[in-house]
């Protein structure tokens, strides 16, 4: 893109164009001791399942949520 910016790429569409975004996080808070990792399948796809919900309900919204923002 061409530009230098510290943070994530949500932090960089509500700077450049205003449009409120979000980074999805993976694992749970008692996961993040020692430098986290996925030491599973069964717990990876726990992790993933749990965190599509809301992505899942944003695309099915976006036509409702885009009058609003």
């Amino acid at each position: 893109m061409g530009e230098a910016m510290g943070g994530d790429t949500d932090d960089y569409i509500l700077s450049k164009y205003g449009i409120p975004a979000v980074t999805a996080e993976l694992g749970e808070d008692e996961m993040y001791v020692n430098n986290w990792t996925c030491r599973n399948q069964q717990m990876c796809y726990n992790i993933m399942n749990k965190n599509t919900l809301w992505m899942e309900y944003l695309f099915s919204h976006v036509d409702q949520i885009a009058k609003v923002v």
